[in-house]
């Protein structure tokens, strides 16, 4: 018995040797410390028990998950999740697939690397099967990143700010569709770097009409039709000092398709800056 078992009945020389005894040499035997290891199985109060932090991933079956002293966890494979799942932070190194309906109430941020440069949020993919994003917060997208959406996908939100590219088609819902501003050099323009779905603003020359000179934009992504509204605004100066007079920028009316409009300028002075916002139709 020894480093297992603590006899129940300790016979010496000359002790005579009874049933009772017999019986008592086993059922009053105890476990011994040595019965277990102390790391993965302790005897407590003759009791065999598994130690606080015995169980460790070499001693789960082959392909089970890992996890280290500070609580991460590693599953190489699946994890399916039946219930609600609660949690600050999730990293995805790879794809992370939403079967369901995801909700994000409070912001949505979208960094990294995909591939060597980008980091990319794809919505609607594959295009076989239809997804909308409800975003009821900021969807953020910074660095060389891109957000994409195809054509047939609408993305609906009360913010969008992007450093990087973004492509695709956007549900208005009354919120900017596109966005830019150029400066006014002599017969040209010097455009502002910092626009949004606007691929250039160009001199057109050919459409002017008398002291009315043309500039054309192009919009990156189409409008779902021709029945948007474009505002201005117009500043001068070093300062920029706002003009709250803009009656001398207006939309020409002919020529408007869902990519390209034209900006009439009555009047035009030089170091004036000329700003403008789209506010496209949801259909």
């Amino acid at each position: 018995m020894g480093t297992y078992l603590n006899r129940g009945v300790n016979f010496t020389t000359g002790d005579q040797v009874t049933a009772a005894n017999l019986q008592n040499l086993v059922d009053n035997a105890t476990l011994a410390t040595g019965a277990g290891d102390g790391q993965t199985i302790e005897i407590t109060d003759n009791t065999i028990t598994v130690a606080n932090g015995g169980i460790t991933p070499v001693k789960l079956s082959t392909g089970g998950p890992g996890w280290d002293a500070s609580s991460n966890l590693t599953v190489g494979g699946n994890a399916t999740i039946t219930g609600n799942t609660s949690t600050a932070n999730i990293t995805a190194s790879g794809t992370a697939n939403v079967g369901g309906d995801a909700t994000f109430t409070s912001g949505m941020q979208v960094t990294g690397s995909h591939g060597t440069t980008d980091g990319i949020l794809n919505v609607g993919n594959p295009s076989s099967k239809a997804s909308t994003v409800n975003i009821d917060g900021t969807l953020q997208v910074t660095g060389a990143s891109s957000l994409q959406a195809l054509s047939s996908t609408n993305i609906t939100c009360a913010n969008i700010n992007a450093t990087g590219t973004i492509t695709g088609t956007y549900g208005g819902n009354g919120s900017i569709f596109a966005a830019a501003s150029f400066l006014l050099v002599g017969e040209s323009l010097l455009p502002n770097s910092n626009k949004f779905n606007v691929t250039s603003v160009a001199r057109d020359a050919s459409s002017d009409s008398g002291d009315v000179k043309v500039y054309l934009v192009t919009l990156a992504s189409a409008a779902p039709n021709t029945s948007y509204i474009v505002n201005y605004s117009k500043s001068f100066g070093a300062a920029s000092i706002q003009d709250s007079d803009t009656s001398d920028i207006a939309t020409i009316s002919a020529g408007i398709s869902t990519t390209q409009f034209k900006i009439g300028i009555h009047n035009r002075t030089d170091a004036t800056t000329v700003g403008f916002s789209v506010i496209a139709p949801t259909s």
